[in-house]
């Protein structure tokens, strides 16, 4: 009982992470010559802060996306991560607001990952309800409802809260509208089979599924209405894994304390999925 709730709880640990500040030298290059200093800007949650990495800012996807970027235009490129563990979409409003994203206005590609807590914060709740000492099968289902009911508002939340944060950046951003990549939220559980899991778990597997994919389907929306907001689909090229590429070893009767953030070959999976996006827009308007 402790481990999962000690193992949830980790899941959603704060860890801010920033700018990687310095440019490589080029001192054989002449003020002409040089390339030319471009920003990607990361906003998100634990999954883009690379939470769990032994080198988070090498080993993230926004590294690799930088290093993917620097190698295709020759470009001198920065990678500017303010993505920060637990944040769900109101808390990453919230930052913008406080000005934390310092290199937005200069950001040449902008990448999004957010929605993920506004499910898992109301299942952290439900499954201490249903852990404690004093659960009963009554308390069980009321805590169901509650989880179903919170799930609902976070995702109410997180529609309101990308129309805003895409009317913030608008205004603030002077790279003439620069691209925002806006990734889908991927499934840590979808590898399952029904016959490794007890039944309570096939059915929380299966709710979680559809949770994901109504998230999904927030995202998914909101970007088709927005011509300079492109969706990447990373659900998809995780789905295809034959083992999901996470941090956490699954144990049959135990899937819900798995730390389900990606590793770093999971990071990379991230990383080329977004580059092929940014290459597709790229070729389509002839940058």
């Amino acid at each position: 009982m402790k481990k999962s709730i000690a193992a949830l709880t980790a899941s959603v640990l704060l860890l801010a992470t920033g700018c990687q500040e310095e440019i490589a030298a080029q001192p054989d290059l002449t003020l002409e010559q040089k390339p030319e200093t471009k920003i990607l800007l990361t906003l998100g949650d634990s999954i883009s802060a690379g939470y769990g990495l032994d080198a988070p800012e090498t080993q993230r996807y926004s590294a690799f996306l930088t290093e993917m970027l620097h190698a295709h235009d020759e470009n001198d490129w920065r990678d500017c991560n303010y993505a920060v563990s637990g944040d769900d979409s109101s808390d990453l409003l919230q930052r913008l607001y406080d000005g934390k994203a310092i290199r937005l206005p200069a950001a040449d590609e902008i990448v999004i990952y957010i929605g993920a807590n506004n499910l898992l914060f109301p299942y952290k709740t439900y499954i201490q309800n249903i852990l404690s000492e004093n659960s009963t099968p009554e308390s069980q289902t009321a805590a169901k409802k509650t989880l179903d009911q919170e799930i609902d508002k976070g995702l109410n939340r997180l529609e309101a809260d990308l129309d805003t944060m895409y009317q913030w950046i608008r205004e603030r951003n002077t790279v003439d509208e620069a691209p925002i990549y806006l990734l889908n939220i991927y499934n840590p559980y979808a590898d399952l089979t029904d016959e490794t899991l007890p039944s309570s778990d096939v059915l929380m597997r299966e709710y979680a599924e559809e949770q994901i994919t109504r998230c999904n389907q927030v995202l998914s929306d909101f970007a088709a209405v927005h011509d300079d907001i492109h969706l990447v689909d990373i659900a998809e090229p995780f789905a295809q894994c034959g083992e999901a590429p996470i941090l956490g070893e699954i144990e049959p009767g135990n899937i819900w304390t798995i730390d389900p953030h990606p590793n770093t070959e999971g990071q990379k999976i991230i990383a080329e999925t977004i580059f092929s996006a940014i290459k597709e827009y790229r070729n389509e308007t002839s940058l």
